[in-house]
């Protein structure tokens, strides 16, 4: 399998999903997340070995991680009744955030635009995104 950019829509190119798709973020529990690390070690060893079989047990890895990400999907779906899908303004938020990257945008530009107060924007964007509005805009840089 292979990947090719040019295959992909810009959107998902660009970084643009939050306007056309609607993601469901979760957060696994420890123990389930370190069942995740563990399978991307095994990843990792096997393919930096040359033992054999070692493409099966990659293979068989990637099918784990796979296989928990589902669990942890569809085990938090119906409990997580707060996410970043159910929050419309947060969802705006990020869209005009990331339309506006390339001008200068502080707090209480973006609070001004979306008529909320700025301690209001920043506790309900990290409590949907897990980031500050500040922290959010420089990964996007």
């Amino acid at each position: 399998m292979t990947y090719n950019p040019d295959h992909m829509p810009a959107h998902i190119v660009t970084g643009d999903l939050f306007q056309y798709y609607h993601c469901r973020l979760f957060r696994p529990d420890e123990a389930s997340l370190e069942r995740l690390r563990s399978a991307c070690r095994c990843i990792e060893q096997e393919l930096a070995g040359n033992a054999f079989g070692r493409h099966v047990l990659a293979y068989s890895s990637v099918i784990e991680i796979l296989v928990l990400l589902n669990r942890a999907y569809f085990e938090t779906m119906d409990t997580a009744d707060e996410d970043i899908t159910e929050s419309t303004l947060i969802n705006q938020i990020l869209i005009y955030i990331n339309g506006h990257l390339a001008e200068p945008m502080t707090l209480e530009t973006i609070a001004a635009q979306f008529f909320i107060s700025k301690n209001h924007l920043s506790h309900q964007f990290k409590r949907f995104t897990g980031l500050s509005p500040y922290q959010y805009i420089m990964k996007k840089d």
